[in-house]
């Protein structure tokens, strides 16, 4: 009885997550423009995964190495299997995936169980008649008890990306954050996140921290319009204006087409 007992509390324990967490705590990249979703390549194969150090280098090596993320995944639950992780990224077309896994803290709880508690007596004795008898009466009925139990948590997270074709600037940006605009006095440009390794702006020399304005004398308003902006330079060379530790630079830049 006990092991059946047993055997009921671990399947109550692994019904209490249902699905693929990594699927249900999924959260696509809105930041993504429409041409970089059209740059993407399709995966093919079963997706890699790698262990996460910090966020912060993770994003530069797998951005300088001309992936784009897609997509992330974050909860606190249960060890989760990296199997999960896998299954997702095939779904959304991922060709990468960094895993996280750090211990959160232990549940301590009890569960409830009720077992069958039948009680039988045997009896005998002598009739009047000299006669004997013997026989058994059973009085059911049940008993419940609590089963203590821990549950170790743990903080997963996860990053997916997709490979994207040679070709453009080969930078990663983001709008400007308030201490940006404190330093240009200016609204308006895009900070440059990562370069992508044989990229036209890394064989320009543009780096990490720099700030695009100006982009043939043509204003840089944020990262919704500079995309279009680029595009009209795909296979000529655009004069970029970029501001870099309080100084203003010019870089001439052959901006490529993309590969087909």
């Amino acid at each position: 009885m006990r092991l059946v007992i047993v055997v009921s509390l671990m399947g109550f324990l692994a019904g209490c997550v249902l699905g693929n967490p990594y699927q249900q705590f999924y959260t696509p990249n809105s930041g993504l423009s429409e041409d970089t979703r059209s740059q993407l390549i399709p995966s093919k194969g079963n997706p890699i995964v790698f262990r996460g150090t910090t966020r912060e280098k993770d994003v530069d090596r797998m951005t300088s190495d001309g992936y784009v993320k897609i997509g992330t995944s974050g909860f606190i639950g249960v060890e989760e299997s990296e199997e999960s992780a896998i299954a997702h990224a095939k779904k959304i077309g991922a060709d990468r995936v960094v895993l996280y896994k750090n211990f959160s803290h232990t549940e301590n709880d009890m569960i409830l169980i009720t077992e069958p508690n039948n009680q039988t007596s045997y009896h005998s004795g002598s009739l009047s008649s000299g006669s004997s008898y013997q026989g058994t009466t059973t009085t059911y009925g049940t008993q419940t008890s609590y089963i203590p139990y821990t549950t170790r948590k743990y903080d997963h997270g996860a990053t997916f990306w997709s490979k994207i074709r040679r070709g453009g600037l080969g930078i990663t940006i983001a709008d400007l954050t308030p201490q940006q605009k404190a330093e240009i006095g200016s609204n308006k440009g895009v900070s440059v996140l990562a370069v992508i390794k044989g990229s036209a702006a890394y064989e320009a020399d543009i780096v990490p921290g720099d700030i695009l304005r100006f982009i043939d004398k043509e204003q840089v308003e944020d990262t919704r319009s500079v995309g279009k902006q680029i595009k009209f330079f795909f296979g000529k060379t655009a004069n970029l204006e970029l501001w870099r530790n309080g100084k203003k630079i010019q870089k001439a830049v052959f901006i490529p087409l993309y590969d087909q």
